[in-house]
């Protein structure tokens, strides 16, 4: 996004969810309301998807699919959003950071890390990168045993770093950018259908093509753990996975 097209800002933000359950829609008011009173062209759509019965995989593409085939209104966005319902962030702060950042990251969420080991089982984000755990980014609350808990990934080893180029993010929210809504063939993988994996497939396919992912750190609130790394159904998912990005990942390197 170049200075002269920062006046001027536009995002949805599609949320999956029970019902009208999201909590992050009063936040959504607030930034527009805010930025109305600043005089700033900037304008967030939160959209949500009731009662949702498709796969995450399969509902993202839905949206993305609906984007490109409307080409104003893919050309006035600058970005869209998937967000989990039980996430909830100060958009306004958000929505500033995207702007200054002018495209920087194809890909942007708000936990992710730098470096990750793919043979580690159970496989996902956090695990993997235990190989570096100095080189986790964000900063996320989230509720355990009934108890609120705050993991600030990069709090003591790079605690002024307020967003980085990283290897993968976390699915809880994943932002894209220009490059990823104008390419018609970069969806997300429907054999994913367990609402597993489709972040990090999708990071991965993204990452060995040359899009820059990113994690902005940002105080999050998310009510999940991720409990479901532990059932039956993560372990079969995993070897989906691993059976669809064995050879690619153990024969060529991102650049």
């Amino acid at each position: 996004m170049s200075n002269q097209q920062s006046s001027k800002f536009r995002i949805e933000i599609h949320v999956p969810c029970r019902e009208s359950e999201c909590i992050l829609t009063d936040q959504v008011v607030a930034a527009n309301n805010k930025f109305a009173d600043l005089k700033k062209d900037y304008h967030i759509k939160l959209v949500l998807h009731e009662n949702n019965k498709s796969s995450l995989s399969k509902l993202y593409n839905s949206v993305l699919n609906e984007i490109r085939s409307d080409k104003q209104r893919l050309e006035e966005l600058d970005y869209i959003a998937f967000c989990h319902s039980d996430v909830s962030f100060d958009v306004e702060s958000v929505v500033t950071k995207l702007v200054k950042l002018e495209g920087k990251y194809d890909i942007a969420g708000f936990a992710g890390a730098k470096k990750i080991n793919l043979s580690i089982s159970p496989l996902g984000w956090w695990p993997s990168s235990v190989v570096c755990p100095t080189e986790r980014y964000g900063r996320v609350k989230q509720i355990f045993n009934k108890q609120l808990i705050d993991s600030f990934f990069n709090g003591d080893t790079h605690p002024t770093i307020t967003d980085t180029r990283v290897a993968t993010i976390d699915g809880l929210c994943m932002i894209l950018g220009k490059n990823i809504l104008n390419d018609e063939k970069n969806l997300f993988d429907e054999s994913f259908d367990t609402n597993n994996f489709y972040d990090l497939d999708f990071c991965l396919y993204n990452l060995l093509s040359g899009k820059s992912i990113g994690v902005i750190v940002e105080h999050v609130f998310h009510a999940s753990v991720g409990m479901s790394i532990l059932t039956e159904e993560y372990k079969n998912t995993e070897k989906l996975f691993r059976s669809k990005w064995h050879k690619p990942i153990f024969s060529k390197k991102p650049a």
